[in-house]
């Protein structure tokens, strides 16, 4: 093994041991976007299905308490190693600067606290898409159009949001850093790409012929109240732009679950001036990468779009003409093209500088010494740090209680795996007292049987987007109870544990509900009108 490669395996490991160090505590992952229990979640035919696959491999084999362990901390171990791979050329200094940067940057830790960590593979897809264009440009052929296309296709694996981004990273490739009068460079790259389009026809039919989750029909019912919620987070008292420049911004910011460093320290934008000043000067000095800054510029100029009422309108008028837009409902991801471009030109200017200003060893050691402190500097102060320190007390497995145990167990023996048993609260998104935030709602991957769960986010401003959301909203009395019998659904399986459980079962026992099975936290009722 290469002592460049030994170092891309090695730093990303101990990022990984450092930061999710809470792993090795007893219990299952449940956070914002995932959780995990013992059973499978349903899964759906998409550009994720093979993750989705892989992850469901993970959990057959290992158990659900593991799979989302090897999840979590594979994809910020992947991003680390991507980065470290794409800079193996430059000294070892500026490689493992580059390594840190990609690991311990808010953007990476905001998607790692909220369970995305498809968003934090895909940002690694996009590393490696450079790196496989690289290689194509000096040494074509048919290893070269693999690894192109192997890193555009798991790019969309872990996040089909990222074909925007994919799609501006490839003009930037095609146009500054190609070889198209080379035939062998002009063959073996649009043979990867054609084999990359064919690839993609699997998620792409799905998508647009489907229905359900992660498909058109999905992405056309987005409205107004979409981008209003996922708009990109302000940073107090200097705005969106310089949130963007520091790769802050992401809308669960504002949730305030887990600590932001630009919210705990007035002074976070120049630790972020001083990494963008090195990206300029690596684009100076690296004339090969220097269009990769205008790359960065196009990302954050999107990732703004919706931050403002003009811009809203704007969204809101090109999804009415043209409603696959809608897709990008969330633009602080395109802030990722700007990481890219940081990760890519901080380095360079490392080792750009330390080889071009002064003429003596010892002055070239001095420079390159003195970016190094200041890079390392200005990525571990304030983001670095908060993401070592406080990733592991948000990504924390927790263990299920000893009543929803009991309350499977009735399940798997008391219920018919054939009856849909609607899960209330009939929320996306709960608040568990054994969880202690905010999550996604595990019952899914907890109870056995045919689970009805709410797939609505229940944004402000949005309608309910299915019968049982709108009787649970009006509050009329008997209306959710008519609403789940509007579904056939005679079996309801209610967590108490939650700040409206109670209120919902006492409801639905008023109006011909009776239990059928009851403890602590979790109570079965059966409908005996029907």
């Amino acid at each position: 093994m290469q002592v460049s490669t030994a170092r891309a395996v090695a730093l990303p490991l101990l990022v990984v041991a450092a930061s999710l160090r809470s792993l090795g505590a007893d219990g299952y992952l449940i956070q914002v976007d995932s959780a995990f229990g013992p059973r499978i979640a349903t899964s759906h035919v998409s550009f994720y299905a093979p993750v989705q696959l892989l992850v469901d491999a993970l959990q057959v084999v290992f158990g659900g308490q593991w799979a989302g362990r090897f999840y979590a901390a594979g994809t910020l171990f992947l991003v680390g190693f991507a980065a470290m791979v794409l800079l193996r050329r430059l000294p070892w200094y500026a490689q493992m600067c580059g390594g840190l940067l990609a690991m311990l940057n808010p953007f990476v830790y905001d998607r790692l606290v909220g369970g995305q960590w498809g968003v934090v593979g895909a940002i690694a897809g996009l590393l490696f898409v450079v790196a496989a264009w690289r290689r194509m440009r000096d040494h074509p052929g048919r290893g070269s159009a693999i690894a192109i296309s192997a890193a555009i296709i798991a790019t969309l694996m872990f996040s089909a949001d990222f074909a925007g981004m994919l799609f501006v990273l490839g003009i930037g490739l095609c146009f500054f850093s190609s070889m198209w009068r080379d035939p062998k460079f002009r063959l073996w790259t649009l043979t990867g790409l054609g084999a990359t389009a064919v690839i993609a026809l699997y998620g792409v039919i799905p998508f647009v012929f489907g229905t359900g989750p992660g498909t058109y029909t999905q992405v056309a019912s987005f409205t107004v109240a979409d981008f209003a919620s996922f708009r990109t987070t302000a940073a107090p008292d200097l705005g969106v732009i310089p949130a963007l420049i520091g790769l802050y911004g992401e809308w669960s910011e504002r949730l305030a679950t887990y600590v932001v460093a630009d919210q705990q320290y007035s002074w976070w934008f120049v630790s972020a001036a001083a990494l963008s000043a090195c990206a300029v000067i690596g684009g100076l000095f690296s004339g090969e990468h220097r269009w990769m800054l205008g790359v960065g510029v196009i990302g954050i100029a999107i990732s703004a779009v919706t931050a403002t009422a003009q811009g809203l309108q704007w969204m809101t008028d090109i999804v009415h003409q043209v409603p696959i837009v809608a897709a990008f409902r969330e633009p602080q991801k395109w802030d990722a093209l700007w990481l890219v471009a940081l990760i890519v030109l901080v380095p360079a200017a490392i080792s750009g500088a330390s080889g071009q200003i002064g003429r003596s060893w010892a002055t070239r050691r001095a420079i390159a010494s003195a970016m190094v402190v200041v890079v390392l500097a200005a990525t571990l102060a304030p983001s670095g740090w908060t993401a070592l320190l406080d990733t592991s007390r948000v990504v924390t497995p927790v263990q299920y209680p000893s009543s929803w145990y009991a309350a499977a167990t009735f399940m798997a023996h008391g219920v018919d795996p054939r009856v849909r048993v609607a899960v209330l609260p009939w929320h996306e998104y709960e608040e568990l007292s054994f969880v202690g935030r905010p999550s996604a709602d595990p019952a899914e991957v907890f109870f056995p049987g045919t689970l009805a769960v709410s797939s609505d986010p229940e944004l402000p401003g949005a309608p309910a987007s299915d019968p049982i959301e709108a009787a649970s909203r009006s509050g009329l009395h008997c209306a959710l109870a008519e609403a789940l019998r509007g579904q056939g659904i005679s079996i309801t399986l209610v967590l108490q544990d939650t700040i409206d459980g109670a209120q919902t079962a006492d409801a639905l026992l008023t109006c011909g509900f009776a239990p059928r099975f009851t403890t602590t936290d979790v109570v079965v009722l059966r409908d005996t009108m029907t």
